[in-house]
């Protein structure tokens, strides 16, 4: 039992620090916590959602789904489709009901927070395995956190900024351009992430550094996009 309390914590604290890391970042105006903690939550939620899909089908069609999920990029392109798409439908929901969605950054604060709560139930999957020790367990959360809990939030932040730029411009393309995007570079990410070879491994490390470096930039980008939200024709408001 103490075992599994300090393996649960381990677990989340790479993903409360890039929460902080995030919250800084949105300096001019902080969102209200309750907005925060829900999308967090639903962003929880939104990982049993994908979860569930997938077993579903594999439950419904156990011979297709075995065909589709051994063509290796096509089956990680359903996952990654699923999991951008239940990301994404979690803030739609958000900004439809939050008056305080009011700033440009804040599509790429929410969708980060959305992506952080992905993130925290899959690391509670991989840490809480059985057997699993408390050194293994920071190990597995340590690489979790400049891995997968990385892509999870640069895939949603790509979205976050293509949704903006799609307020900016008026035109509805560029949301759907950052959704394509993002589940393309995360295809991507588990593509190099299913070949077993240290080059490989060192190459994906890049390939997130390097994508972090570019969805920082983009926030700095995005802080500079005025929109006058009392005045929007965009549909999707």
């Amino acid at each position: 039992m103490i075992t599994t309390i300090w393996l649960s914590f381990i677990a989340v604290i790479p993903l409360i620090i890039w929460l902080v890391f995030f919250w800084l970042r949105d300096y001019k105006q902080k969102e209200p916590a309750f907005w925060i903690v829900l999308t967090i939550l639903l962003g929880g939620v939104s990982a049993f959602l994908a979860l569930y899909v997938q077993t579903g089908f594999h439950s419904l069609f156990p011979v297709l789904a075995s065909k589709i999920y051994a063509i290796d990029l096509f089956g990680l392109s359903i996952v990654s489709i699923l999991e951008e798409g239940f990301k994404f439908l979690v803030v739609f929901i958000v900004f439809k009901l939050n008056k305080d969605f009011d700033e440009p950054i804040d599509f790429m604060i929410y969708m980060i927070f959305s992506a952080i709560g992905f993130a925290t139930i899959e690391n509670l999957v991989a840490v809480l395995a059985p057997n699993t020790l408390i050194i293994e367990g920071i190990q597995i959360s340590l690489m979790r956190m400049i891995t997968a809990d990385l892509l999870h939030i640069i895939a949603s932040g790509m979205i976050g900024f293509f949704w903006a730029l799609s307020f900016v411009k008026r035109r509805v393309i560029y949301l759907y351009t950052g959704i394509v995007t993002s589940m393309i570079y995360h295809t991507i990410y588990n593509l190099i992430l299913t070949v077993s070879n240290y080059s490989y491994l060192l190459f994906n490390l890049l390939f997130i550094i390097v994508s972090a470096i570019i969805i920082i930039s983009l926030f700095t980008k995005v802080s500079e996009f005025k929109i006058n939200f009392k005045k929007l024709d965009y549909e999707t408001r």
